[in-house]
C-alpha cells in the first residue's frame, strides 16, 4: 500500500482528502500544523507529500527542504490557496515538485 501525508492547514480539506485517497486503497496521514507535520515526516517516509505553503507555526517550503534533506527522490506535490505566483514557481523549481 502506497503512504502519503497531506500537510495543510485547513482540517476539514485534511480530512476531506484523506477519506477520498484512502477509498482509491492509499495508507494516508495528515498534519495541519507545520509542528505535526515536522513530526511525522521525521519518523516516517512516504511514497507522496501533499503540502501547503501557509502553515501554522512555519511553511511548506521549509518542509519541503526537510524532506529532500531525508530523502532526494521524495514526490511532492504543491496543495495551496496562496496566490503569489512566484513563490510557488520557486517551489516547484526548487524542490521538483508538482
Amino acid at each position: 500500500m502506497r503512504k502519503l501525508i497531506i500537510i495543510k492547514g485547513n482540517k476539514v480539506a485534511c480530512q476531506s482528502l484523506k477519506g477520498l485517497l484512502e477509498n482509491r486503497g492509499y495508507e494516508v496521514k495528515y498534519a495541519s500544523t507545520f509542528k505535526q507535520a515536522e513530526a511525522l515526516i521525521n519518523n516516517e517516509i512516504f511514497d507522496f507529500y501533499l503540502i501547503d505553503l501557509i502553515l501554522a507555526g512555519g511553511n511548506g517550503i521549509t518542509l519541503m527542504r526537510k524532506i529532500k534533506e531525508k530523502n532526494p527522490l521524495s514526490k511532492i506535490i504543491v496543495i495551496t490557496d496562496y496566490s503569489d505566483e512566484q513563490s510557488i514557481i520557486d517551489a516547484i523549481e526548487s524542490f521538483n515538485t508538482f
